[in-house]
């Protein structure tokens, strides 16, 4: 099967021209953010890159739960944190930002997400 990958993305716009079973040449992405992947032929395969801006990152697990571990570096200190889901927004770009106390051990927060437009290719990736 034939790829055709591209992003048009702020963070790093690219294009990856027709190729079967080798490996292209790597992206490096020197911005943080939210890059949104696609493929000129097959307009269902949607993929995702997040490149954060610190080494203090996590993934949900089924229940929609993270947890960290955070060194004594950040003991006693206010965290800035940034939430991101696919379905936040209609470009799949947008963060949520908060911040957790010193205090506070954990804090839950609900997010409102967008119902994503039908693909009328293939089947629904979403």
């Amino acid at each position: 099967i034939r790829h055709h990958v591209y992003s048009f993305s702020s963070i790093k716009p690219f294009e990856t021209r027709l190729y079967k079973g080798s490996e292209g040449d790597p992206i490096v992405f020197e911005q943080a953010g939210v890059a949104v992947l696609g493929c000129n032929i097959h307009d269902a395969m949607v993929g995702y890159v997040y490149v954060a801006d610190n080494n203090v990152t996590g993934t949900s697990d089924q229940e929609g739960i993270v947890k960290f571990t955070l060194s004594k570096e950040f003991e006693n200190k206010a965290i800035q944190a940034r939430l991101w889901h696919r379905h936040l927004s209609i470009d799949s770009e947008k963060t949520y930002q908060f911040e957790l106390s010193a205090e506070q051990s954990q804090k839950t927060i609900e997010l409102e997400l967008i119902t994503p437009p039908k693909r009328d290719t293939f089947e629904d990736v979403f």
